[in-house]
């Protein structure tokens, strides 16, 4: 068993004790407040887009 700071090995497992950052806490509130709103804007477009297509489609075949 090798011992380290963050992590020790025993047989085949490797067991990390404390989590390492790797971005600061701020700047990864920062990326996933951008992720959130860029990515559930950009579905929420296609997913309005999509349903006037289907509208107008089903306008045309005289659906009622």
């Amino acid at each position: 068993m090798t011992t380290d700071s963050n992590a020790y090995t025993d047989n085949m497992y490797t067991v990390i004790k404390q989590p390492i950052d790797r971005i600061s806490s701020r700047d990864r509130s920062i990326y996933e407040l951008v992720n959130y709103f860029f990515i559930s804007g950009l579905i929420a477009l296609f997913g309005l887009l999509t349903n006037v297509i289907n509208i107008i489609v089903f306008y045309k075949q005289g659906f009622s």
